[in-house]
């Protein structure tokens, strides 16, 4: 996968120090591997050709979501009572989660991990990271795919999911879980999908949910430890960021983890909107409010090198402010206090085009940005972040209604 100016980095390729063939570290296939990898690939889903994406995102569909259709209706003909069905066929909240968001977790892997193993890349690529810290720069590299393939982590995320999952079975009251979640005499508390939903289809969700909030860390993580090596940069960059607005390309890169994440709150607004007809004004706040914590989240990280930027952006406000006067000053006494004819020469002369661009190579230290993302970058977070609630939209708005009202605007 390319992104827009920035090319993968070959399998092959080494980050090392000069002459120290011993540091070496790609970033290729960095962020992949985070939990629950290793239990996957124990449990032979993984292979060390193939992440598999496609068959394990089908996999979390067939387990964890298609028993708890084929539970409830094999409940409903043997009670002869399809109400849980159609129970379950309202709870949008239901299948976002486990039809769409999981799935959507693991198709990310493929779409998030070799973008921000791009932008890692980049930074010894661009020529960023000095030679001289190319050692610094691996160790970080090595410490971060230590830290991702951690069996530490990897427990820990099992034990928060168990110790999420006995919080819910001990205090969740029965009378409040959706009907098709509650018991007809067939199993004691819950029905058999209800049992299978918070034995198996929630758990799947949290251990891939944990597993990118793990990822999320240590990019946090790796970003800070790139911000303290001495990068060469350039205030006037023409991206405003001296040369690191490559890092944007982050924010694009967790969109599909956004869009699964947006999904699960998005299915439980439908939900409540399919059952009461409306969206209460609460509802509204805390899903606007949710929204724009998770942009602020998948943003966070870059603010670790809004130091650096300030720094740069100041030194090149001394550094190109001094030039800009050693060049004004030579260009007026050139062209104003000649007695040459200015009409006549100036033409033939490169001063007012080196002038020109000189003046614009010192706007571009005025507009640095000290954050290293631009509008682009957060219109494709957003546009992911708000794409699951056009369903939700049109449930409060039918398509009738829309048209009815356009009618009235024009008769």
């Amino acid at each position: 996968m390319k992104m827009q100016g920035i090319d993968p980095v070959p399998a092959t390729t080494d980050f090392e120090a000069p002459g120290d063939a011993t540091i070496g570290a790609s970033a290729d296939a960095l962020f992949e591997h985070a939990p629950p990898h290793t239990m996957q690939r124990r449990l032979g889903l993984i292979t060390p050709d193939s992440l598999n994406i496609r068959r394990r995102a089908l996999l979390v569909v067939l387990v964890g979501w298609v028993p708890l259709v084929v539970l409830t209706i094999l409940q409903g003909v043997m009670l002869g009572d399809m109400s849980d069905t159609a129970s379950l066929l309202r709870d949008a909240g239901a299948h976002a989660r486990h039809l769409f968001a999981a799935p959507l977790l693991i198709l990310a892997e493929a779409a998030c991990a070799p973008h921000l193993n791009a932008v890692v890349s980049h930074f010894a690529e661009s020529g960023i990271v000095r030679d001289d810290d190319r050692g610094r720069f691996a160790a970080a590299i090595r410490s971060t795919r230590r830290l991702l393939s951690s069996r530490i982590a990897e427990i820990a995320v099992v034990i928060l999911t168990l110790a999420f999952i006995i919080s819910e079975i001990v205090t969740l009251v029965v009378a409040e879980m959706p009907a098709w979640t509650q018991s007809d005499g067939l199993v004691p508390n819950r029905s058999p999908a209800g049992w299978w939903m918070i034995l198996v289809s929630l758990p799947i969700l949290l251990v891939l949910s944990l597993g990118w909030l793990w990822r999320l860390l240590l990019w946090v993580r790796l970003l800070w430890l790139i911000s303290k090596l001495p990068l060469r940069l350039m205030a006037a960059h023409p991206d405003h960021a001296a040369g690191l607005g490559f890092l944007g390309h982050s924010t694009r890169a967790f969109a599909l983890v956004a869009l699964a994440f947006a999904t699960i709150l998005a299915g439980h607004s439908a939900k409540v909107v399919l059952e009461g007809g409306a969206l209460p004004g609460t509802y509204a706040y805390v899903n606007a409010g949710l929204l724009a914590a998770s942009m602020a989240i998948f943003v966070a990280p870059l603010f670790v090198f809004t130091s650096t930027l300030m720094n740069e952006r100041r030194r090149g406000i001394f550094a190109y402010g001094a030039l800009a006067g050693r060049v004004g000053g030579e260009f007026e006494r050139r062209w104003l206090d000649s007695t040459i004819d200015t009409a006549r020469n100036a033409l033939d002369k490169p001063d007012f085009s080196a002038v020109a661009d000189l003046s614009q190579v010192a706007s571009n230290v005025q507009a640095m940005r000290f954050v290293p993302v631009d509008l682009k970058d957060l219109m494709t977070l957003a546009v992911a972040l708000l794409l699951p609630f056009l369903p939700v939209g049109v449930l409060l708005f039918p398509a009738d209604v829309i048209l009815a009202h356009l009618k009235s605007l024009l008769f």
